[in-house]
């Protein structure tokens, strides 16, 4: 955990020093443990690193000398493109990289540090915008099976964007398959009444009720 934060640190052009270590690891707290816990670490990232690639100084804070590719900031790299405004296929395939590095959403979940669960929140929430954008770019490149599969995924995972649902209903309805986009209504229902205590907007309401009302 010492060495992820090091790198974390260096990633982003910070000081590795020894309190912002204590920070992000223990939560700020000394103690002769977490001494000793520090002490450990340094001398396990010297033997997996090499004496020269992990150095302190006499101010107390630590030189990390090797390339560091810290997935981390590249998933936030990638978001960042999927989230701007460059073409649709740069936009679609950073955001493709973004969800293929986020994956099942296990980021830190091995540490229970404060900064850690900062991290986990900021991942999941990029991960969630960084969904809808790419739902809106598969039903824009006429990739109606990826947005429909890519929308249900997020919403039983409890993404309940409204954005989101609006491109998968339409995908749904667009394939001919109404009564899933009906059955996508009503999970999607569900989830804003058991999380969010909320109602689906009224267009998508209507929608519905439209279908319903024709049979489909």
């Amino acid at each position: 955990m010492v060495l992820f934060a090091a790198a974390d640190l260096a990633q982003r052009g910070e000081e590795i020093s020894r309190d912002k270590i204590f920070d992000r690891v223990w939560d700020g707290t000394i103690d002769t443990t977490r001494e000793d816990a520090l002490w450990q670490a340094n001398t396990s990232i010297r033997q997996c690193l090499g004496q020269t690639a992990w150095r302190a100084d006499r101010r107390g804070s630590y030189k990390l000398d090797c390339t560091v590719r810290f997935e981390g900031a590249i998933f936030e790299d990638l978001c960042a493109v999927a989230l701007g405004g460059a073409s649709v296929p740069k936009r679609l395939s950073a955001a493709e990289q973004a969800l293929a590095l986020y994956g099942d959403g296990g980021y830190l979940e091995w540490c229970g540090s404060e900064w850690a669960l900062k991290g986990r929140e900021h991942a999941a929430r990029l991960a969630r915008l960084t969904t809808v954008a790419l739902c809106h770019l598969y039903a824009e490149v006429a990739r109606r099976e990826d947005a429909i599969d890519l929308g249900w995924r997020a919403l039983y995972r409890g993404n309940a964007d409204e954005g989101l649902m609006h491109v998968l209903v339409h995908c749904l309805i667009a394939a001919g398959r109404v009564g899933d986009a009906v059955s996508a209504y009503g999970e999607y229902a569900r989830v804003l009444r058991d999380e969010y205590e909320a109602e689906p907007p009224p267009q998508l309401q209507r929608l519905i009720a439209r279908l319903h009302s024709e049979g489909r």
